[in-house]
């Protein structure tokens, strides 16, 4: 995947994010150089998603304050994408009914100005019992037959699962399996279309070259 290919479908991802109504706010140029895989290790989950956010070390951010990050690298002459969705670790009421709360018929008249007391209500906000972590990455130099494969899905947060895909995610395919599973009511909208998501999801994508998709891969589970 090119990176004109990347940008167009974040710009696209953003968009439908919009359309369905669990956009909130964008980060133009997250600064993810900026900072070390290594400092976010051994963080729990809670410690992870705050650095992220304090950071704007993310994409987009939804309604429910849930992450999105779409990273783009090349290593030699591959492309490495890697995409991550983090679900907040608190149950949150967000923003527009924290106002009506707090100022009833006047919400709709103070934009972001109690948006800090909002974000300090956080502190509060009950835990998730079991807060979602997703994050794809293609990988091809790090490719070790039947123990890491060049695509792979990641569930859970400092979890040992990688279950490979036979197909090369693009942001629009990942951003649409996050809607499948984590967001269902907003997914039937769209599942109404099924021309629109196979186009999304499985028909324009590249299958993971066959130098890393090998007997070994064909053992086991995986997603088509």
């Amino acid at each position: 995947m090119k990176l004109g290919m990347f940008l167009t479908q974040v710009e696209d991802a953003w968009k439908l994010l919009r359309m369905l109504g669990v956009a909130d706010a964008r980060e133009p140029r997250p600064q993810y150089e900026s900072v070390r895989a290594a400092e976010f290790r051994d963080l729990r989950y809670r410690e992870c998603w705050e650095r992220t956010y304090a950071g704007r070390l993310y994409n987009f951010r939804l309604r429910d304050m849930a992450l999105f990050q779409f990273k783009y690298a090349r290593n030699g002459d591959q492309a490495t994408p890697s995409y991550s969705y983090l679900q907040c670790p608190m149950v949150v009421q967000e923003y527009e009914e924290f106002l009506r709360d707090v100022l009833g018929e006047e919400a709709a008249t103070v934009g972001d100005e109690f948006r800090d007391d909002w974000e300090s209500s956080l502190d509060n906000a009950p835990l998730r019992d079991s807060p979602v972590y997703f994050r794809f990455d293609y990988a091809p130099k790090e490719y070790r037959a039947g123990v890491h494969p060049a695509a792979h899905m990641h569930f859970g947060h400092e979890t040992g699962i990688r279950i490979s895909t036979r197909r090369v995610l693009r942001p629009m395919s990942f951003v649409l399996f996050v809607i499948r599973h984590v967001y269902a009511a907003r997914w039937e909208k769209l599942a109404a279309d099924p021309g629109y998501l196979g186009r999304y999801i499985r028909q324009n994508l590249d299958d993971v070259p066959d130098d890393f998709w090998g007997p070994a891969e064909r053992l086991a589970m995986w997603l088509e």
